[in-house]
């Protein structure tokens, strides 16, 4: 898909029906009476159903119904279940900002079937851990042709650094 045509897609918001807002819990149980912390992007305080764990938002991406549930059986579940009464915003939980940017990629990947440019080996293994958490199969596939491309790469350029012979014979 077109860059261009992907941008408009994630950024036009008028279009999208479901908020995707990826939190970190950071915390234990706050039925003790602290209330869970609102949404950075947003200020929207997430619903009682939500409040159990004290969350933190590291991202809120404007999504399509249709494309997360075409993108991941686990989230088509979810989706199946979901009200959009709580403004818009289906939450996912993740243990780090790491996993939040995997999230993220994986997203972004359901859209263009593109993996990150700039993404490292480290992020690319989370990237694929967390698309086989969500049972999508197109991403972790993808994720192991690029992982075998850089370790066919890698054996390339050790092959090209041995140490040339002292002398040659024609």
């Amino acid at each position: 898909m077109d860059e261009n045509v992907l941008c408009w897609f994630l950024d036009n918001s008028s279009l999208a029906d479901v908020d995707l807002c990826i939190q970190e819990a950071t915390g234990g149980s706050t039925r003790g009476g602290s209330a869970s912390r609102p949404c950075k992007l947003h200020g929207k305080q997430p619903s009682k159903r939500q409040s159990t764990e004290s969350v933190e938002a590291l991202e809120s991406i404007k999504c399509h119904k249709l494309v997360l549930c075409a993108g991941s059986p686990v989230l088509k579940r979810r989706l199946e279940n979901w009200a959009p009464a709580d403004n818009g915003q289906l939450m996912i939980k993740v243990a780090s900002a790491s996993e939040a940017r995997a999230v993220e990629s994986m997203v972004r990947f359901f859209y263009s079937a593109c993996l990150p440019n700039d993404a490292s080996p480290l992020q690319l293994l989370q990237l694929m851990v967390t698309a086989n958490l969500y049972q999508s199969d197109k991403c972790v596939e993808a994720c192991g042709r690029c992982a075998q491309f850089c370790t066919s790469v890698g054996r390339l350029l050790q092959g090209n650094n041995t140490s040339a012979p002292d002398s040659v014979t024609p």
